[in-house]
This record gives C-alpha cells, sequence and structure tokens, in this order.
C-alpha cells in the first residue's frame, strides 16, 4: 500500500480506492478536510497495451569501452550536462574532447548516453532517415590516451524538446490526474503530446530517452550494437 495526501481537494470517490478523513484543519480560510488516500495497486485498472515509444539506452557490458573524462573544464557550468531539452543559446568550443584511459579501454558502442550524449554518425544518419530533426550536433574526438588512438566519427548530440508522460486513461480524483509512476504500471506517452517528436526527453525523468516503434524497427535493421529499447509501459522507475 501507497499512502499519498491530497489536501483541499474536490473530488468524487471512485470504487478503486478507499478514503479516511483524517483531520479537521481549522485554518482561517477554513480549509476544509484533509484525506488520507490508500492506493491499492491491486485494485486500480491500468490498460496494459503496448505502448508505441520506447526508453532508448545503451546496453552496455563489462567489455564496453567507457568515457573517461569529459569536456566539463571546456564549458560553462550549466552546460556541462545536455538534458534540458532546450539548444544551447552559446558559441561550444568544437571538437568537445573526450578521452578513455586504459583501464576503460573497450569496445566501442554507438550511443554514449551521458551527460553529453556521444553518437556515432551511423547512428546519427539511421536517426535522420527515420524522420528525426530534433538534434544539434557538435563535432567531438574520443582518444584512448595510451594507443593514441582517435575516434572522429562521433558528434556531441544535444536532443531538443521535452514531453510529459500522462496520467491513466481515466482520472480517479476529479479533474486532478494520477501519476502513473505511483503504481508502478509504467510510463503513459499519449501521441498528440509529442508534437510529432519521434526522439524527445521525458520532462518527469529528463535523463530518459524516448524513440517511436518506427525508429526503434530501422534502428534494429542495421544491426548496430549495445542499444537497449524497453517498452515505455514496461518501465520501473
Amino acid at each position: 500500500m501507497r499512502i499519498v495526501y491530497f489536501s483541499y481537494v474536490n473530488f468524487t470517490p471512485s470504487d478503486n480506492l478507499q478514503f479516511q478523513p483524517l483531520r479537521y484543519n481549522k485554518c482561517e480560510n477554513d480549509c476544509g478536510l484533509i484525506w488520507v488516500v490508500s492506493l491499492w495497486q491491486e485494485r486500480v485498472t491500468v490498460s496494459k497495451q503496448e505502448s508505441d515509444y520506447y526508453i532508448f539506452r545503451s546496453a552496455l557490458t563489462e567489455n564496453c569501452a567507457r568515457l573517461t573524462t569529459r569536456p566539463w573544464s571546456e564549458l560553462p557550468r550549466r552546460y556541462r550536462t545536455w538534458m534540458s531539452g532546450e539548444r544551447i543559446p552559446i558559441e561550444i568550443p568544437q571538437p568537445l574532447k573526450h578521452e578513455i584511459e586504459p583501464e576503460d579501454e573497450g569496445e566501442m558502442i554507438p550511443y554514449f548516453s551521458a551527460g553529453i550524449p556521444l553518437m556515432s554518425h551511423v547512428l546519427i544518419e539511421t536517426l535522420r532517415g527515420t524522420g528525426v530533426d530534433n538534434l544539434d550536433l557538435y563535432r567531438a574526438v574520443i582518444s584512448e590516451t595510451q594507443t593514441g588512438r582517435k575516434y572522429e566519427n562521433y558528434s556531441a548530440v544535444n536532443i531538443i524538446g521535452l514531453v510529459s508522460s500522462v496520467s491513466v486513461s481515466k482520472p480517479l480524483l476529479g479533474d486532478i490526474p494520477i501519476n502513473v509512476s505511483w503504481f508502478d504500471n509504467g510510463l503513459v506517452i499519449a501521441p498528440e503530446q509529442t508534437h510529432g517528436l519521434l526522439l524527445f526527453r521525458l520532462t518527469e525523468s529528463v535523463d530518459l530517452v524516448i524513440i517511436h516503434r518506427s525508429v526503434k524497427e530501422a534502428l534494429e535493421k542495421t544491426g548496430l550494437p549495445r542499444l537497449s529499447f524497453v517498452n515505455a509501459t514496461d518501465h520501473r522507475g
């Protein structure tokens, strides 16, 4: 059982919820009853249809390379992570230099999902081919400090656009929508809220990158390794 407190809410009790008055708050404006709402996961009806949207991540293993150092010293503090979904209004020094120390060497992957994401040019071209058009790209170079090898087939990527997940299909507290994450039933993303974006960050959790099913299927056809796709309804935040 999870307990959530609501105050000053007008609602009609639902069969899916149990209500118990906790106390009467006698403030100057007669604020009214404060209720304890007991939300029982097994009694909440949530549609479990598979979503057209997927969480997009790197599928790292112990054999994958990892970025040891990133170009933070070259950037103003507020632009050392690119997760706001907004364009960067200043000039960024290029190429953005990343290093891999010997202990972090390994298989080079197409997608480093760090604070400043790096994508291989093949991955970027595949995304563009599906209609993804909200990526701001900056030249990047990755250097292995021991071998001196340089990888210049990557770009630093700023993903433009935030999209909110929506509540369960029918609000249970009058006009107050219930966040689906309370029920651990995954994310519900309405196509009309995406404004046509095929790839975006999630407003409620900006570290999550979401892609449309069509993008996922195109990426799978390329055979690019170490990419992970989790259906939005299967996400456990």
